[in-house]
């Protein structure tokens, strides 16, 4: 009898143990599942690391848009967008003698002032269109190098009217004209259109 009781004990006392063993493995389990979800992976040598690097960011040219009223580019017939740029004052003179647009007195407006010992003016149009209600912005000017040389690509936005505006009927010309820091390179254009609402 006494041998049996110390035989159950011991079955029961098994029992326990196993059941605190196996609780201790699911802990230990868990903890190590937990530990190798919060904690970060093993770094790779550095041969194999991905790299990572951000791409490089071209810097913005500075510009301010010069207000110049109504200008010669306005006048004549652009059948494509196009750029102008002028360098000194000479050119910009000579530019402004081409307009037929005369002031109060019967005069030809006088070129806007521009210092041309630092600065330089680009002159763009998006091209002529059949009526009015049509503009155009310099969105930014970015610098680009590469095996061609130094340029600088011009992103503007031609704003187009949509079908509820009420519209001149007589050939328009957009134009805008900005100031830059003076500069040797050559300049290209990449626009886009943007719609703009009228109400109906």
């Amino acid at each position: 009898m006494v041998f049996l009781t110390q035989t159950l004990s011991a079955l029961v006392l098994g029992k326990e143990i196993f059941k605190l063993v196996s609780l201790g493995a699911v802990i230990t389990a868990s903890g190590c599942y937990s530990q190798a979800l919060s904690s970060p992976s093993r770094s790779l040598p550095s041969q194999s690391r991905p790299s990572l690097q951000a791409p490089t960011m071209n810097k913005s040219v500075k510009f301010e848009s010069l207000d110049v009223g109504h200008s010669p580019l306005e006048e004549g017939f652009q059948p494509e967008p196009k750029a102008i740029v002028f360098r000194n004052q000479q050119e910009w003179a000579k530019f402004w003698a081409s307009s037929s647009f005369l002031d109060m007195n019967l005069q030809k407006r006088p070129a806007p002032a521009v210092n041309f010992d630092k600065q330089m003016v680009i002159a763009l149009t998006s091209g002529s269109r059949p009526t009015g209600g049509f503009s155009v912005r310099v969105d930014r000017i970015a610098p680009v190098q590469n095996q061609l040389g130094n340029r600088w690509v011009i992103h503007y936005s031609e704003i187009i009217p949509d079908k509820n505006c009420l519209l001149t009927q007589q050939p328009t010309t957009p134009a805008v004209f900005v100031l830059t820091e003076k500069s040797n390179v050559t300049v290209e254009l990449r626009g886009q259109k943007i719609t703009s609402t009228c109400s109906k």
